[in-house]
């Protein structure tokens, strides 16, 4: 199905369990067949922007204190 003005999602992933649950499973691939979502996480590794990157409209890096 086609989605003109798809809505907007925010996924937020830290770090840890979150990592391999959300970016290395088909969960990222199954939103965006309906939604845009930009990915803040706090990740900074090649293979998980790579894995993430084709399904997220956008990747904003969190920064830690």
């Amino acid at each position: 199905m086609y989605f003109v003005n798809k809505k907007h999602i925010v996924v937020i992933v830290a770090r840890g369990e979150a990592v391999r649950n959300f970016i290395f499973t088909d969960f990222l691939k199954s939103l965006s067949n309906k939604y845009k979502i930009t990915l803040l996480t706090q990740i900074n590794h090649l293979d998980v922007i790579k894995a993430a990157k084709p399904h997220v409209n956008t990747i904003i890096p969190l920064h830690e204190y």
